[in-house]
């Protein structure tokens, strides 16, 4: 499809996988406005007028792409693959499947492993910031977590295949940030600005450094499709 056509989009996403980091970086475009995840009530409930129950088509006319907003150049929120509670919004996906000029960024974590552990520190995070205690692993556990998101990312993208579509990596905007933004504001048709995060990325740890059975679970991953996670 044309991406001229793109003025309204959504970044398909998975917790832990560089949505806040994309986020914000487009938002600092002047011709943007990306919004959060407004179909979640974590993010929502008291920032604006509508409740779980405002049908998923209203709150898409009447909070995201209005009138007002889309004066903008482009207009987009967020919306992870999995993680939100969409139980009251029962028709969102088809609404949005059928909107065949509404791009879609499908942005994803590629090192799974890393993401899983970033999910469970953001769990048990220690307020008072110190170092994270090593945590063990369960092998199986960590195998249905690399499937379902695999599936995840795969049903997606073959859902929104008819749309505009461009694939981003967390990897990718972390290693090389100035490329994978030009190639994103390309895709969106933006006047190319020079684009940064609102916030810094944090130092990231050595797996073997926080994962108590490291070295077990690598040996045992050893002849899977899954043993390049184990980076260190």
């Amino acid at each position: 499809m044309d991406v001229t056509k793109v003025k309204r989009f959504f970044v398909l996403s998975s917790p832990r996988s560089g949505t806040h980091m994309l986020r914000t970086s487009l938002d600092n475009h002047p011709q943007v406005l990306c919004m959060t995840e407004m179909f979640n009530p974590d993010y929502t409930e008291g920032k604006y007028h509508f409740t779980p129950d405002t049908p998923a088509s209203e709150i898409l006319a009447n909070y995201i792409f209005t009138q007002e907003n889309m004066a903008h150049s482009c207009v987009g929120f967020l919306l992870h693959r999995g993680g939100a509670r969409f139980g009251n919004w029962p028709d969102l996906w088809s609404i949005l499947e059928q909107d065949k000029e509404l791009g879609v960024i499908s942005l994803r974590r590629q090192n799974l492993l890393r993401r899983y552990f970033s999910v469970q520190l953001m769990k048990n995070q220690d307020l008072e910031g110190n170092p994270p205690t090593p945590m063990h692993f369960d092998k199986d556990t960590l195998i249905q977590d690399f499937q379902r998101q695999e599936s995840q990312v795969a049903e997606f993208d073959k859902r929104f295949g008819d749309h505009p579509l461009i694939t981003v990596t967390y990897e990718d905007l972390c290693d090389r940030y100035p490329e994978t933004m030009n190639r994103v504001q390309a895709f969106l048709h933006l006047t190319p600005a020079n684009l940064q995060p609102s916030t810094k990325k944090r130092p990231t740890p050595a797996l073997a450094a926080v994962i108590a059975n490291y070295a077990e679970l690598k040996r045992e991953f050893a002849n899977t499709q899954w043993f390049s996670f184990f980076d260190d």
